[in-house]
């Protein structure tokens, strides 16, 4: 039987992991229970219990599960619950929190993504502006409802400074990190379902505001296309891109995606689940994450390539999706 002590150990162990190797394991834990460096050393050792204050506090500002403690089964998992509530935790916190992840895990010796694709992940908008400013637009105003938006029109005016920052640092990161995206028809279309609904809803000033976006949108597929084929992301328009690690993307022709996600690194994987849009729930508990990846690896075994090798089918789907945007879009032209 497991004692109550190893469970301890291998509790900050896990905080240890996912600790960015830059910081202490001891003065963290001394900041955030005020205690002294004597105190945190005996409960490290498992010499002095956590209290189930402390316990509560560290699950919550590392984002591990206290499972090591309780010594849960396989059929039960503990998440994470990354939830934003426009007071103490905006978007412009959360897209900082997932950069500050992604730059952990970059800089992790072995690592890697894989990602089910409902929509496209948010790593690939950055290098298109008119694009993130819809996003964010439809975010605020219809996932998050902010009170000042409920009267407001879409405009391209709409300061994106703070937001567009953060955004490179997502997608400097994601460059730099093995990934496999698995999408499926309808991947990338939602975007037009949104565009569609708020011109019937008179959010839009004029036809040329939608014209534009899909006119960018376009760019964006090409240029997902250009990365598919050239097995690599890399900056839009970018005169001689040099691969700075690998992107593979599939098609998932049997089932719907759900935007699942399982991040692997040295020594641990993470799964994310997102909910209401944006919202994630995140758990590192082997048996869940174990079983989660093998899942995503026997549909990729199902699926088309589209990236590198995958040239018939990877022309195929990218001209699909360009002849359902043009469609679209010709409704929006002078």
């Amino acid at each position: 039987m497991i004692t109550r002590q190893e469970r301890q150990i291998a509790f900050f162990e896990e905080i240890k992991r996912k600790l960015d190797p830059r910081h202490s394991l001891v003065d963290e834990v001394a900041i955030l229970l005020d205690l002294s460096l004597d105190s945190v050393y005996r409960r490290i050792r498992a010499e002095k219990a956590l209290s189930m204050e402390e316990l509560f506090l560290l699950s919550k500002q590392f984002g591990v599960s206290v499972d090591r403690i309780f010594d849960l089964d396989n059929h039960t998992s503990l998440f994470t619950n990354w939830m934003i509530d426009n007071e103490d935790f905006t978007l412009e916190s959360w897209l900082s929190t997932m950069a500050d992840q992604l730059s952990i895990i970059k800089a992790s010796k072995n690592k890697e993504i894989i990602y089910a694709a409902k929509d496209p992940a948010i790593f690939h908008m950055w290098n298109f502006p008119d694009i993130v400013a819809f996003k964010v637009f439809f975010w605020k105003k219809s996932v998050l409802m902010h009170e000042d938006y409920r009267q407001k029109k879409f405009s391209f005016d709409e300061p994106m400074e703070e937001v567009q920052k953060i955004g490179n640092r997502i997608f400097d990161a994601a460059t730099k990190i093995p990934i496999t995206e698995i999408w499926n028809e309808s991947t990338f279309t939602t975007l037009l379902k949104q565009l569609e609904y708020y011109w019937i809803a008179g959010l839009f000033n004029n036809k040329a505001e939608v014209n534009r976006i899909c006119i960018q949108f376009q760019e964006w597929i090409l240029h997902m296309q250009e990365q598919a084929e050239k097995g690599f992301l890399f900056q839009y328009k970018m005169e001689k891109p040099v691969s700075q690690s690998s992107y593979t993307l599939y098609e998932n022709e049997l089932l719907l995606n759900d935007n699942t996600i399982v991040i692997s690194t040295d020594h641990r994987k993470t799964a994310f689940l997102t909910y209401n849009v944006l919202n994630v729930l995140s758990t590192s508990e082997p048996g869940f994450t174990n079983r989660l990846s093998e899942h995503l690896h026997g549909v990729i075994s199902n699926a088309n390539q589209l990236s590198s090798i995958g040239a018939k089918a990877r022309g195929r789907y990218f001209q699909k999706l360009l002849d359902q945007i043009q469609k679209f879009s010709k409704r929006f032209k002078d």
